[in-house]
C-alpha cells in the first residue's frame, strides 16, 4: 500500500559506528509498547535493553522514539538503546452515526502538520492554541464521516474540544502532538488503493478585519 501523505521516515542514519558493536545509530519510528519491546509500524520488534533518556513511558503505551539498535536477536529483532521519546496519543474512530453530543466533540481549531498511513494507524501531526501554564483540558478525536465516505473514499474529520481555552490572545501559545488511530478495520476489504481526506480547521489572519478568521481545511492522499 502507498504510505499517506509525507512519511515519517524510518529516518535511518545508516552509519555504522567502528568504534563499538552497535549495528545502527539513530533510527527513528514509532510503534506500541508491549511489556518492554516496542512493535514499530514498520515490523520491527525493539526490546528496550539500554536508557539514555527521561522514563516515565508505561506498558501498552505508543511512542515517537529515537533509538540505538544494538544488537540483532533474530530478523525484525533486535535490542536497543532508547534514547529519546514523546508519548503518541492513540485512539479509536469515533463513527459519526454513533454520536449523540455532537457538542462534546468540539469544534475548536486544529492544526494538521503531516499525515501518513503506517501499520494500520492513520498518523498525524497536530497542533492547538492554548494558554501557557493552563491546565485545562484538551480532547482530540477523529471521525470517519459515514455519509461523505463510500468504499473508494474516506472522509474524516479532526474534531477539538478545548473547553473554550483556544484562541489568538497574545496569552495564547502553540503546541502541538502525535496523533495515531487505528483504521485497517474500516478500509474495504479487497482494496489496493483507496482515497482519504482530512477535514479540519486553523486561524488565518484576514487583512480586511484585522484579526483573525476561523477557515476550514482538508488534506487529502491515498493508502
Amino acid at each position: 500500500m502507498k504510505k499517506f501523505l509525507s512519511v515519517i521516515a524510518i529516518a535511518l542514519s545508516l552509519v555504522a559506528c567502528k568504534k563499538d558493536n552497535t549495528v545502527l545509530h539513530g533510527l527513528t519510528s514509532m510503534g506500541d509498547l508491549v511489556g518492554n519491546s516496542l512493535y514499530t509500524d514498520e515490523g520491527l520488534v525493539l526490546t528496550i535493553t539500554k536508557a539514555s533518556c527521561k522514563e516515565g513511558y508505561d506498558v501498552n503505551e505508543r511512542l515517537y522514539f529515537y533509538c540505538d539498535l544494538l544488537k540483532e536477536l533474530a530478523p525484525n529483532k533486535y535490542e536497543i538503546e532508547l534514547k529519546d521519546w514523546v508519548r503518541v496519543l492513540r485512539k479509536n474512530v469515533i463513527l459519526s452515526s454513533a454520536i449523540e453530543d455532537d457538542e462534546a466533540l468540539g469544534h475548536e481549531p486544529i492544526h494538521l502538520g503531516s499525515a501518513w498511513y503506517a501499520g494500520g494507524y492513520l498518523n498525524m501531526n497536530v497542533g492547538i492554541m492554548y494558554k501557557k501554564d493552563s491546565e485545562t483540558k484538551h480532547i482530540l478525536n477523529l471521525v470517519l464521516m459515514q455519509d461523505q465516505s463510500d468504499d473508494n473514499n474516506l472522509v474524516f474529520q479532526l474534531r477539538h474540544n478545548g473547553n473554550g481555552e483556544s484562541g489568538t490572545s497574545p496569552d495564547h501559545i502553540s503546541g502541538s502532538t502525535y496523533f495515531s488511530v487505528p483504521i485497517s478495520s474500516i478500509i474495504p476489504k479487497g482494496k489496493d488503493q483507496i482515497n482519504v481526506k482530512i477535514l479540519w480547521s486553523w486561524y488565518q489572519y484576514s487583512e480586511k478585519t484585522g484579526d483573525y478568521e476561523i477557515v476550514e481545511k482538508s488534506t487529502e492522499g491515498t493508502i
